[in-house]
């Protein structure tokens, strides 16, 4: 007898776990979980039309556009200033430092040299990190759309803004974000 015709009929709406004929292990997200019986899945199809008003119901949310084109830009510039940390021109000055630095008693001509230019790209560091800097803002003060955007508000907040002047409103904007996205 199947589960259908052997289940009282209460009119309570009850979710029992049952064995599906399409086993959920031939599915792409299979957790070894038994699949819904026949009867939930009846219960949320006619759930179904009630969609639309439930929707209306819920608070509407910040632009997600707005919040991707702003995490796009500060991701772009925070790759342009770790590269240039990293591989580029600040990268060479390091080297050619450290180098100099090993043979200082030999060429100490080489070496102030090496730390002169070592200075002077310091002093054009502004120019990849202040941008960086300034997207961070940007985001931590454009509302959340989701909990994964506060939660990467409070790592903008630690890399970028603590010990600021700014650090004080990233917790005003946060928090704000957190009673909105509770309802």
């Amino acid at each position: 007898m199947s589960q259908a015709v052997s289940a009282p009929i209460t009119g309570d709406l009850s979710v029992a776990p049952g064995k599906s004929p399409n086993f959920a292990g031939m599915s792409p997200g299979f957790t070894e979980q038994e699949s819904p019986s026949r009867r939930a899945v009846l219960a949320g199809m006619m759930l179904a039309p009630a969609a639309p008003a439930l929707a209306a119901s819920v608070p509407a949310s910040p632009d997600r556009s707005a919040w991707d084109r702003a995490y796009h830009e500060y991701r772009r510039l925070r790759l342009r200033m770790d590269a240039y940390y990293a591989l580029g021109p600040m990268n060479w000055a390091n080297e050619a430092f450290c180098l100099a630095k090993l043979n200082r008693d030999e060429e100490p001509e080489k070496f102030d040299e090496a730390a002169d230019a070592l200075r002077n790209e310091e002093g054009e560091t502004g120019r990849y990190y202040k941008p960086v800097d300034a997207a961070a803002i940007a985001l931590v003060r454009m509302p959340a759309p989701d909990l994964d955007a506060v939660a990467f508000k409070i790592k903008l907040h630690d890399d970028h803004l603590s010990a600021s002047d700014d650090e004080k409103i990233a917790w005003a904007y946060i928090e704000d974000d957190l009673r909105r996205l509770a309802a």
